[in-house]
């Protein structure tokens, strides 16, 4: 009974929940919508209407899918951080470490490319390599931390982000909509 009790005082609320999936729901497929329009020049050159629907119905499904695995992490972590950082405003902090970790992810990416250390998929040769890795992740996700801590202290920011996202919600239940609508075209597409 225990166990229970502490499990339901350190867990979100539901619409805390709602409302940080909305976010990284949001988050998620406007960055997919923008790689989608990278490419779709190349897409409609070599494939047809209904592949590229397939394509993009694909895209959608997996923004979906990272959604719903990245709300897991967060929930997570408000298990592991104390309880004032994580759990009293879980959608403000869970939305702002979102933000702030899809911002820095994509210059790390670019750090650890340009390093040569993209390549670390295949069996490991450079030890040395692995672990400076390691070391700029565990920094970067130290920073993010910190910063949401220091953001948040704030009324008038947490006023702010609070306000977005209320107004990112409505945006997210669009892209629900279509998010549905490309998984509802890749099951009609295995059936036919």
């Amino acid at each position: 009974m225990e166990m229970k009790k502490f499990i339901n005082s350190n867990f979100p609320t539901r619409m805390e929940i709602l409302k940080l999936f909305w976010v990284i729901l949001a988050g998620s497929n406007f960055l997919a919508f923008i790689g989608f329009s990278i490419n779709i020049n190349s897409l409609i050159n070599s494939y047809s209407t209904w592949e590229i629907f397939g394509i993009l119905s694909y895209i959608l499904t997996y923004s979906v899918a990272e959604s719903i695995f990245v709300l897991i992490t967060l929930i997570a972590i408000s298990f592991i951080l104390p309880r004032a950082w994580m759990r009293e405003q879980f959608s403000l902090s869970g939305s702002l470490m979102y933000i702030l970790g899809t911002l820095f992810i994509y210059p790390f990416i670019g750090f650890t490319s340009l390093l040569g250390l993209d390549k670390l998929y295949f069996p490991i040769t450079h030890i040395d390599e692995k672990y400076l890795l390691i070391f700029f992740w565990t920094i970067l996700n130290g920073l993010i931390i910190l910063l949401v801590i220091r953001i948040l202290d704030k009324e008038n920011n947490r006023k702010k982000l609070n306000n977005f996202i209320e107004r990112i919600s409505i945006l997210s239940i669009f892209y629900f909509i279509l998010d549905s609508i490309g998984l509802l075209f890749i099951i009609l597409r295995f059936l036919l």
